[in-house]
């Protein structure tokens, strides 16, 4: 039986969560939010999901309103998701209230930078996906011009302010997990300083030569749950004898202990 871990500091997570879903609403995060749905749109069209969870990114209900496919699209955070006009579950993001095997998709949306512990988070995540779903990924890269920036920002602004990891690091989890990587890419090739003009908020255009090697500001990798192996009775059956002795277990007498 999997073990339900809880997070380890909710209200931290419950403000952030909040804050993030804000900054999406402001440059940088209106453009960066813009970039991630459209590419995001290109990984679902190949994507049978029918059941969507999303948590943490946006709070849009219509984001998803082109796909007929799916039937279902589900919030969950911690906090009051007020600006989410869809349905809502207010719970705690490594405590699901889903019935396992039930979720076609999940999209963990900049949610891994705010947790303490990654695989408190994943561990829930992939006991809600039912064989053969999908994990999507979306996290601020470290191996990017963009993880340089956080080494020299305010610690207290977002998205500074949080954890950042690299196509690497999310792939060895997920492999961990027991999911296969479909597909794995970086984006938004743009330069994270001056921030601060209002003419050129995002710097020059793309990002080419060693800028380009990096990687862009955010890591998408979209994964998808194992099936469980199927073992032949007869070969199960030869697994289990050969861990016995092979002449039988003798039996042992235990002597009553005197009082």
């Amino acid at each position: 039986m999997m073990q339900h871990n809880k997070c380890h500091d909710t209200p931290s997570i419950e403000r952030a969560l909040f804050r993030l879903a804000q900054w999406y609403h402001h440059t940088p995060g209106k453009q960066i939010g813009k970039e991630e749905c459209s590419t995001l749109y290109r990984m679902l069209l190949a994507c049978p999901v029918q059941h969507l969870l999303q948590i943490g990114g946006p709070q849009q209900a219509d984001l998803f309103d082109t796909f007929s496919d799916i039937e279902h699209v589900v919030y969950c955070g911690p906090q009051d998701s007020t600006n989410f006009l869809g349905p809502v579950i207010q719970s705690d993001p490594c405590l699901l209230p889903v019935k396992p095997g039930s979720i076609h998709m999940v999209i963990l949306w900049h949610i891994l930078e705010l947790m303490p512990e990654m695989n408190d988070i994943l561990n829930e995540v992939v006991q809600a996906l039912q064989p053969e779903g999908y994990l999507m990924i979306l996290s601020f890269n470290a191996n990017s011009l963009w993880g340089l920036r956080k080494r020299l920002a305010n610690r207290s602004v977002l998205p500074w302010c949080h954890r950042f990891y690299t196509i690497s690091q999310l792939k060895h989890q997920l492999t961990l997990h027991h999911l296969n990587i479909v597909k794995a890419q970086t984006l938004f090739f743009k330069c994270p300083w001056r921030l601060s003009s209002r003419q050129h908020v995002l710097g020059r255009g793309s990002i080419h030569g060693l800028w380009g090697l990096l990687g862009g500001a955010v890591c998408l990798v979209l994964a998808q749950k194992r099936q469980p192996a199927m073992i032949p009775l007869r070969h199960q059956q030869s697994v289990e004898s050969s861990f016995l002795p092979r002449h039988g277990i003798e039996p042992v007498t235990h002597q009553g202990m005197s009082h």
